[in-house]
């Protein structure tokens, strides 16, 4: 049985549809970074006509706003972007951490480096350490 061209099909709705992460995908077969059917995500579309053509192999678009988009030069800019925009919408300021320990964002100077615990918080958890059994000092942090 031939198969029925798209347009025909009661189904379609003009090239475009919305996938499970909420994204419209957009049909452009022969756009490289097209999926197997020939869909592309909307915003790596508008992306790539703002840049002029394809976007290098590694770039990741980033949603700024529903009409802004940043293109990243890679997937660990984009999270460093993400990582960002969390401590500035949770305390104001883009460039603080935060505690894993306590789960507050402060500024970098009150951190060792790596900025995972900041320094009140190493010194309560080593207090904690010496209170406690020797086997069960390791499995505190």
């Amino acid at each position: 049985m031939p198969r029925m061209p798209r347009e025909l099909n009661p189904n379609w709705n003009g090239g475009f549809y919305i996938d499970s992460y909420g994204y419209k995908k957009i049909l452009m077969p022969e756009n490289p970074r097209a999926d197997s059917k020939g869909y592309i995500s909307e915003h790596i579309a508008i992306a790539e006509k703002a840049y002029g053509g394809p976007l290098p192999s590694l770039a990741v678009v980033h949603h700024h706003s529903k009409t802004q988009l940043i293109l990243s030069e890679n997937q660990s800019y984009h999270l460093r972007l993400h990582k960002r925009m969390r401590a500035f919408k949770s305390c104001g300021h883009a460039h603080w951490f935060k505690c894993y320990y306590c789960k507050q964002y402060k500024d970098p100077v009150c951190f060792n480096k790596p900025y995972d615990i900041c320094k009140p918080c190493k010194k309560l958890s080593r207090k904690k350490e010496t209170c406690l059994p020797k086997n069960m000092s390791s499995t505190l942090i």
